[in-house]
């Protein structure tokens, strides 16, 4: 309001102008994994994520997990979960532990999909390995870990998986893929366990 009693109306930039918006399609299902690593390929921003399927960031995920990037002076932020049904409801809570190599890589995988992490660390450890087909998150947070990325667990709802229920098994749900799932987070599981033995004997 201005001396005279007027209101003043103006404009006020609070996000970064002249972003893009890059579209990819492709002709054919060329796989999850390849499908994350040509967009991760893009990424040009100081920190980087993706959605998986039709999961459902909130509102305030990004917010808070670069303040928490910022703060704690990590590389990595994960949060908690809800998983929810095809309406919406919350089936259950999936409360996730503070960050501990061998709790959260070793003893199996408990990082989630809810996260945001340095881009950075595409140049040091590379991408997603596409011989993973399912567990290709597993694997490629592993190798952060072992590269010495610093991870941090925020304690805060943030983000909700979708499950579609018994009756309507899709994606990683599916039986066969589901199946390929355990295989692969086997092997990452038996790959943490080696590593501590190796560097803690």
């Amino acid at each position: 309001m201005s001396e005279s009693g007027d209101i003043i109306r103006a404009p006020k930039t609070i996000y970064p102008q002249n972003r893009k918006l890059i579209i990819l399609n492709f002709d054919e299902d060329i796989g999850a994994t390849r499908t994350y690593n040509e967009g991760l390929i893009k990424a040009t921003g100081k920190y980087c994520t993706y959605v998986v399927g039709d999961d459902m960031p909130h509102p305030h995920m990004i917010e808070g997990m670069v303040s928490a990037l910022e703060e704690k002076n990590v590389d990595f932020v994960y949060s908690d979960m809800n998983v929810v049904d095809d309406a919406g409801c919350i089936i259950r809570q999936m409360r996730l532990p503070d960050y501990d190599f061998k709790t959260c890589l070793a003893d199996w995988f408990h990082l989630g999909v809810s996260k945001l992490y340095r881009t950075g660390l595409h140049k040091s450890v590379g991408l997603m390995d596409e011989a993973y087909t399912a567990a290709n998150d597993y694997d490629h947070y592993l190798r952060f870990a072992m590269a010495g990325c610093r991870f941090y667990h925020l304690p805060k709802i943030l983000y909700s998986v979708r499950w579609h229920g018994p009756d309507r098994k899709t994606g990683q749900h599916a039986p066969a893929r589901y199946e390929k799932l355990l295989a692969e987070s086997r092997c990452c599981a038996q790959r943490a366990r080696d590593y501590l033995n190796q560097n803690h004997t």
